[in-house]
């Protein structure tokens, strides 16, 4: 489920001679900065970009492209063993102890219905802030802070290849092909509470169930939209019910980002002292709006919720 991997090669590291690097890339560009009069080669070759410095080398690349020549195609944790040794081929270098400096890791879901039609549906999630990209074909969630450590992204796939004129193949011809993934970056081990990771542990299996349940764990902390039972009003028995069901429409038919912008505007105001008490309060709206008993999910929801299951069930 890798797709884009950025490494760096440190020159001090290793046997790998970057200039045996350099003398590999088809396409290749010398810049010298002229307060410093350090040299920097950029290049490619093979769907494989690299920045050498005098300390070391930047190599930046997609698993499906080097292995498929098309990021459509998905890449599992055998797969992802294969592309890391052409990579180690192509440029003649040692990449086992390459350190991992950002990766994407995601999967792409054949839906039955337009992408979109999916995305809005997802709401708000704990520690995320939620934006929606113009024309409703992508969404993205970032952690909060100033690094961004993480990054969930939905988006329509096919779209988006089609865009960049990435050629996919026959059979995906007006697929509604949703892609979900993950965008890691920034002190990565620390991020993922592990000693290192570097080009092994990528294709490490205890390393690679751990991203999956990462994988999982953050698009069900996402709230999802649901639906109200047909004529809830039946089910209504006491006052505490009524309002339930008042608040539960509100809110299913107000913006899906109703609950993150309030709670948004409240800790700009400073409302609170303590932290907990603005979870607390989102918990008890979400738990107003998706009340068991006066709600249900959508079918998009349960489709979309089962196409994640299935992909994080196996390696």
């Amino acid at each position: 489920m890798y797709d884009k991997v950025k490494f760096w090669i440190d020159a001090a590291a290793g046997d790998t001679t970057l200039s045996a690097v350099a003398d590999r890339l088809q396409v290749a560009k010398e810049y010298t900065d002229r307060q410093t009069g350090e040299t920097q080669i950029i290049g490619d070759i093979d769907n494989i970009s690299v920045q050498l410095h005098p300390n070391g080398a930047s190599v930046i690349c997609n698993f499906p492209k080097v292995l498929y020549n098309s990021n459509i195609y998905p890449i599992s944790l055998k797969t992802s063993k294969e592309a890391i040794e052409k990579i180690a081929d192509t440029l003649h270098a040692d990449m086992s102890g390459a350190k991992v400096t950002a990766f994407e890791f995601g999967g792409n879901f054949i839906m039955n219905n337009k992408v979109s039609d999916y995305l809005r549906l997802l709401g708000g999630a704990a520690y995320y802030t939620q934006l929606e990209q113009a024309g409703g074909d992508s969404l993205y969630y970032l952690s909060r802070g100033k690094a961004q450590r993480k990054k969930a992204v939905f988006y329509d796939k096919i779209a988006d290849a089609e865009a960049k004129g990435i050629e996919y193949p026959d059979n995906l011809q007006g697929a509604n092909l949703l892609r979900y993934e993950l965008r890691l970056k920034w002190r990565l081990a620390s991020l993922l509470r592990v000693p290192q990771v570097t080009a092994e542990t990528l294709t490490d299996e205890a390393f690679y169930s751990k991203l999956v349940q990462l994988y999982k764990d953050t698009y069900f902390s996402i709230s999802k939209q649901k639906q109200m039972k047909i004529e809830p009003t039946k089910q209504v028995q006491t006052v505490g019910d009524a309002f339930n069901v008042f608040m539960a429409r509100l809110i299913s038919d107000a913006d899906k980002s109703i609950i993150a912008d309030y709670m948004q505007e409240l800790k700009a105001a400073n409302v609170f002292t303590d932290p907990k008490y603005y979870t607390r309060l989102r918990n008890r709206l979400e738990q107003v709006a998706g009340a068991a008993k006066f709600t249900e999910s959508d079918e998009l929801v349960k489709e979309l919720d089962d196409a994640i299951i299935n992909a994080t069930s196996y390696l």
